[in-house]
């Protein structure tokens, strides 16, 4: 099993704003908490990249986590298969993934 976040930065919010759901480390920088505000509002890429940088700028200096470790995974596939794409997310049933395989008819 694991955790992770969604593809969009902002789905982190759950686990760095103050009070937030998932902060179960009771973190707390109100420039973090601002950030997200602001990049919750923001629609132009760049701009929204900026922000989320500085969000993870500001996650680097604080530390609110240690992560032990990240397991290095390695996959392979039978060429007659078809359906399997790799989630940006992983592979822990967030899918898509196992489950969508399907071998084409034989003709």
């Amino acid at each position: 099993g694991g955790w992770g976040t969604g593809t969009d930065p902002d789905t982190s919010i759950n686990l760095w704003k103050t009070e937030a759901a998932r902060n179960y480390v009771n973190y707390s920088n109100p420039e973090v908490d601002k950030l997200f505000e602001e990049g919750r509002r923001e629609f132009d890429v760049e701009k929204r990249a900026k922000i989320y940088g500085k969000i993870h700028e500001l996650l680097y200096e604080d530390q609110p986590y240690t992560w032990l470790y990240f397991r290095n995974s390695f996959y392979g596939f039978n060429k007659d298969l078809r359906g399997y794409v790799f989630s940006p997310r992983g592979p822990y049933g967030y899918g898509p993934g196992f489950s969508s395989l399907w071998k084409p008819a034989e003709n």
